[in-house]
C-alpha cells in the first residue's frame, strides 16, 4: 500500500466495539448509540507492508488514522533530501492528527513493520463529532498531547549528552507503554538502531555504545528487539537532568 487513496479504495467497515483497542481510541464516556455512530465511519484496509507509506508530506488530508497493530515512523525531509525521523507511533495511537486543522500533511508516515490501520475520514468524523461532543473533546486532548510530544522531541535534541538523550527517549517510551496498560519495564522497540539514532540526532555508534553502557551498569537488558528496564530510577535521574537543562 503506498497512499491514502489505496487505503480508501480497498477499505471496509469494522466494528470498534469488538476491538481490544477501543478504550484507547475513544473516551470512556462514548458508548451505546454514540459508539455505534463512530463505528459506522471507521474503515479498515489491507495491512501496510514494512517501508510502505500511509501518507506523504504535502498531500491534502482526507483522514486521520489509528494503528491497530504494528508501528509507524513519521519523518520530514530537508531541502537536501535528508530524512529526519520525528516520531515513532504504536498500536492504539492516532496518526495524522494535525490534519484536523492543517491543509496539508506536514510529515510522511511509513510502516516500521507490517502494520494494520483504521481510517477515520475527516468529513465523516467532523459530522459525527458535532453530535458526540465527548469525541470532539477527546480529539482536542489527543492533539494537545501530540504537541507536547513534539515539544519533548525538540527538547531531547537540544540536550548535549548522548546518555541523557537515550534515557529520555526510553523513559518517554516507557510512559507510553504504561499508558496503554502494557508492561512499563519490558518494551518492544520496532525501530532499528539506525532509525533510533536518526531520531535522537546521534551517530549509530553512539547509540549502540550508550545502550551497551546502560547494560553494563545494570540499567537495562536487551534481548533482540526487546528492552527490559531493570533500574528505572537511574534512567529517571538521567531524564531529570535533561528536563532541567531545557528549563
Amino acid at each position: 500500500m503506498g497512499s491514502v487513496e489505496t487505503l480508501n479504495a480497498s477499505s471496509h467497515r469494522v466494528r470498534c466495539q469488538r476491538c481490544v483497542l477501543s478504550s484507547q481510541c475513544f473516551p470512556a464516556s462514548v458508548s451505546g448509540r454514540d459508539l455505534e455512530a463512530l463505528d459506522r465511519i471507521v474503515l479498515r484496509g489491507p495491512s501496510l507492508t514494512k517501508g510502505s507509506t500511509l501518507f506523504r508530506a504535502g498531500e491534502t488530508p482526507v483522514s486521520i488514522f489509528v494503528i491497530r497493530s504494528g508501528a509507524l515512523r513519521t519523518f520530514a525531509r530537508s531541502a537536501s533530501g535528508a530524512e529526519q525521523i520525528l516520531g515513532f507511533h504504536l498500536a492504539g495511537e492516532f496518526v495524522g492528527l494535525p490534519a484536523l486543522h492543517e491543509e496539508r500533511y506536514e510529515v510522511t508516515a511509513a510502516a516500521l513493520q507490517v502494520t494494520a490501520i483504521c481510517e477515520l475520514p475527516l468529513a465523516e468524523l467532523e459530522a459525527v463529532s458535532t453530535k458526540v461532543p465527548a469525541m470532539r473533546r477527546h480529539l482536542l486532548r489527543l492533539l494537545s498531547r501530540e504537541l507536547q510530544h513534539n515539544q519533548r522531541a525538540r527538547l531531547l535534541l537540544s540536550v548535549p549528552r548522548a546518555e541523557v538523550r537515550v534515557a529520555m527517549f526510553i523513559n518517554h517510551y516507557r510512559a507510553r507503554f504504561h499508558g496503554r496498560g502494557l508492561s512499563a519495564t519490558r518494551l518492544r522497540l520496532p525501530m532499528s538502531r539506525r532509525e533510533l539514532a536518526n531520531h535522537l540526532g546521534l551517530a549509530v555508534e553512539t547509540v549502540s555504545r550508550t545502550l551497551s553502557n546502560f547494560r553494563a551498569q545494570g540499567f537495562i537488558e536487551i534481548h533482540g528487539k526487546e528492552l527490559e528496564i531493570t533500574k528505572p530510577e537511574r534512567l529517571a535521574e538521567l531524564t531529570a537532568r535533561g528536563i532541567s537543562f531545557g528549563r
